[in-house]
């Protein structure tokens, strides 16, 4: 595939459910240089893209592309997905450099080992693999013991410890702790408030030695490497065509569902909100229209935030756990608070 004069400096941003990808990427597109066109390649766990969303309503400005692959890991079915997306992009807009944003379950050994295939010899410099880490999972087992939460380590060339603000005093000490436990003592850690990182962290190139030349396979990685098995049997489930649709996914032990909601469907700031506080899942994010106007929601572990979207968005609302969802219970609620 020869379609550039140089290849193009690449880095993938990886990290685990809620851990701040989305608000990282903002703050580089932010620092990127005037005179350069910059990409973005955006793959979400569930079937209904918000964050490319959110991602384009925040930039203007004409220098950056945004491309999403939906749905469960964009390396599943041999990396067929990335490298249909991952080709269009690099054609139609030939940027200067490009960010990859994993699904928070995707694999990132199988993005890395598709970024360095001879389909993209000579056209992607692979630089450094980031991997964004919230200090306060390392007490979780549920985190600490995920194979795709530990590959995400293992591949990184900077781990950032981001949401510090947040972080229980000793955090950087416990996770250098964390990076020796699981066999990786020698990343750079750096630290990070709300996503706000420097450029130069893109910095220094990455090789692919600790992918495809390790002599072991990775914690919990079987070295057949097979496709993640997904459910999709209700991917597109209608549940009333004269109000939304629902889609459903499944993959590594967690749920998503997501909801497109018809736009004359409006919903009280403050009840939305609240309803929102009390839902007990992991993960949630949405764009909503509201009694204040378009906002969109983001929620981690029940702490739920809100801003303002100036830009007309399609709305929907997707919801992440590690259990099923109940989704009777919250299509009512959904259809209640609806006027």
């Amino acid at each position: 595939m020869k379609i550039i004069s140089k290849p193009i400096p690449t880095n993938v941003i990886t990290g685990f459910l809620g851990v701040g990808k989305t608000s990282t990427i903002l703050s580089l597109l932010a620092k990127k240089p005037a005179n350069e066109r910059w990409a973005v390649l955006v793959n979400e766990f569930g079937e209904v893209g918000i964050d490319k969303s959110l991602m384009a309503s925040s930039q203007s400005q004409q220098e950056i592309a945004i491309k999403e692959v939906p749905g469960g890991c964009m390396c599943c079915t041999s990396g067929v997905p990335m490298h249909v997306a991952l080709t269009q992009l690099i054609r139609q807009q030939k940027p200067d450099r490009l960010l990859i944003e994993p699904s928070g379950l995707g694999h990132p050994k199988e993005v890395l080992q598709s970024l360095t295939s001879d389909l993209f010899k000579g056209v992607l410099e692979l630089r450094a693999t980031v991997t964004l880490v919230d200090p306060r999972h390392l007490d979780d087992e549920r985190y600490r013991t995920h194979d795709t939460y530990i590959q995400q380590l293992l591949v990184a060339d900077r781990v950032i410890a981001n949401k510090m603000d947040l972080a229980p005093e000793g955090s950087i000490s416990k996770l250098a702790g964390y990076l020796a436990e699981i066999g990786n003592p020698a990343k750079s850690v750096s630290e990070a408030i709300q996503g706000e990182v420097k450029l130069g962290w893109l910095e220094p190139m990455a090789t692919a030695l600790s992918v495809e030349e390790s002599s072991a396979p990775l914690i919990g990685q079987q070295t057949s490497s097979p496709t993640p098995e997904i459910d999709e049997s209700n991917s597109e489930l209608e549940v009333n065509s004269n109000a939304f649709t629902r889609e459903e996914l499944e993959s590594d032990g967690f749920f998503s569902v997501s909801w497109r909601l018809p736009e004359t469907w409006q919903f009280g700031y403050a009840e939305f909100f609240g309803w929102l506080n009390q839902l007990a899942v992991e993960r949630v994010k949405g764009v909503i229209n509201t009694s204040k106007g378009l906002y969109a929601f983001n929620g981690v572990k029940g702490v739920i935030t809100s801003c303002p979207v100036t830009q007309t968005l399609p709305t929907a609302l997707v919801l992440i756990d590690d259990k099923a969802i109940e989704l009777e219970r919250v299509e009512q609620s959904l259809i209640s608070l609806s006027k």
